[in-house]
């Protein structure tokens, strides 16, 4: 499917559809090569492997987690051939791959266009160099779903909730994009003087002065109105500070209002390029023990998403799917979740920045690299986590639902580890608006150099409780003598985990590969 978008001056060739595909147990197909054999099957990008019919039946029975009706782990190849329009012509030709678990490579007519890994971002790839306007190129993945370092747990990669799921499942994109355009868009919001911050990183090389380029902003509101707008010279990178007015409408799960950014470039007197980004007008600070929305303290009531996605056994890309459990979550009145060691796809961000949900995100994994305070993490291990955490706050960068963000779950020993503060030091480096903390779940308070604006002790486990104490029908406990412990805002990890027993009369409700 073909889609022009005028207002984002952007081509998109969508490819979810008929591509040739072949599982390779063995690791020895080569279908990149120019004499090599073409698959045969044919698959789609928007579902697993095995819900497509692909992998081998299922023989044994897991207690504690799900069980699908076919499993398969390793590689399997992607190999669709491909037009390019025309309309291509002059822009940067990049290839989108959405979902997928976890490392990718990709070959254009044969040649090697690089490799990506990611549990929970987008896999990209330039192919401008690689393909020619209006020819047909082939173009080939291979996707490796084994685990490539020791990350030991995680709900995103293991079979606990996410079934260690395999393929590419939000779909391929072949996008265009013209020289000399907008390139990233970081917009930092303060609520408190109703301003935003808009740091624009440009393609300026292709521009020279006789083209009389400027890069206009504007603020509207969801009525079209435009509530602020300032012109800027056409520089690499350029800051703009905006003003929204004493009227202007703040960001909260009571009143989720979006406001849109645009940011358009012209050249003598025609527009050359346009993008738009939502955004909600918000603050999140921690002060004391307290933390601060918009300048109020605001209690978080929420509740744990282990990546339980009961009819795929993988996280879904359909916003009206995230909308309805959200709608659903804050009828019980919640207006907190925390993901337990994933990050969802971006259905699941825009769901919460319209539906208004505040949300902790977390690194993949739960591993035990940390526990030591007096030697470093794996070396692998660490440098894949620091570019997953700087990939994801980029990404999310312009959701106002985004508000905190944890190194993974249960971490670290007692004292914490200088490689997480290292972690957490890098987040408030790249984005200061949020909130991050080194760990969820453990370590001992005070908390003396561990890095966080908050911390998330396991209370009914915490010195002078014990885990027996997270069971008992008591309702005089108030864990004050833990609480008191600590100068900065704390979350309850965990704190009510309740046992659920099998319904037979679900069994008709599980309709896919679960």
């Amino acid at each position: 499917m073909f889609i022009q978008n005028p207002s984002q001056q952007q081509s998109i060739l969508q490819l979810n559809e008929d591509w040739k595909f072949a599982l390779d147990p063995e690791n020895q197909l080569k279908p990149y090569e120019q004499a090599a054999s073409i698959p045969q099957d044919c698959i789609q990008t928007t579902r697993s492997w095995e819900e497509q019919g692909f992998g081998t039946e299922s023989t044994h029975y897991p207690i504690g987690s799900w069980k699908k009706k076919r499993e398969y782990e390793g590689v399997g190849w992607y190999v669709k051939d491909v037009e390019i329009p025309e309309n291509f012509a002059d822009k940067k030709i990049s290839l989108t791959i959405k979902g997928v678990r976890w490392l990718t490579e990709c070959w254009v007519d044969g040649a090697y266009v690089g490799r990506n890994e990611s549990l929970v971002n987008v896999h990209r790839y330039d192919l401008t160099s690689f393909v020619q306007v209006g020819k047909t190129c082939r173009i080939v993945i291979r996707v490796d779903t084994t685990m490539k370092y020791d990350l030991e747990e995680s709900h995103i990669h293991s079979y606990h909730t996410a079934t260690n799921w395999g393929g590419i499942t939000g779909g391929i994109d072949l996008e265009a994009h013209k020289n000399g355009s907008v390139e990233e868009v970081l917009i930092h919001t303060n609520s408190i003087e109703k301003s935003i911050r808009v740091k624009v990183k440009m393609d300026c090389h292709e521009w020279n002065d006789s083209q009389n380029g400027t890069l206009a902003a504007r603020v509207l509101q969801q009525n079209g109105d435009v509530v602020a707008t300032q012109n800027s010279a056409l520089i690499q990178n350029t800051v703009i500070d905006l003003q929204l007015g004493e009227d202007a409408i703040l960001w909260s799960p009571k009143n989720p209002y979006l406001y849109i950014l645009e940011l358009e470039i012209q050249a003598n007197g025609e527009q050359h390029d346009l993008k738009r980004r939502t955004f909600g007008l918000r603050t999140i600070e921690s002060r004391e023990n307290q933390i601060l929305l918009n300048g109020q303290p605001i209690f978080l009531t929420g509740y744990v998403d282990c990546c339980v996605f009961p009819q795929t056994g993988y996280p879904v890309w359909d916003l009206e799917y995230y909308k309805k459990q959200f709608r659903t979550i804050k009828s019980y009145g919640f207006n907190h979740v925390r993901l337990h060691g994933w990050n969802p796809p971006e259905p699941f961000w825009d769901a919460a920045d319209q539906v208004g949900l505040l949300v902790q995100t977390e690194l993949p994994h739960w591993s035990s690299h940390y526990r030591n305070r007096n030697r470093n993490a794996d070396e692998q291990v660490h440098e894949f986590l620091k570019k997953e955490l700087i990939e994801m706050i980029r990404n999310l960068q312009h959701h106002p639902s985004f508000v905190m963000l944890s190194m993974g779950n249960e971490l670290i020993s007692e004292e914490g580890h200088p490689q997480l503060n290292e972690l957490v030091k890098l987040g408030k480096e790249l984005d200061p608006s949020r909130l991050y903390t080194d760990n969820t779940g453990f370590g001992e308070l005070p908390a003396h150099d561990r890095g966080g604006d908050f911390y998330i002790p396991t209370l009914n486990w915490h010195p002078p409780y014990h885990i027996d104490n997270s069971a008992s029908p008591d309702t005089t406990l108030d864990f004050r003598e833990v609480t008191r412990m600590e100068k900065k805002p704390l979350i309850a990890h965990e704190h009510g985990q309740f046992t659920m027993y099998v319904r037979p009369e679900e069994k008709e409700k599980y309709k896919g590969e679960i």
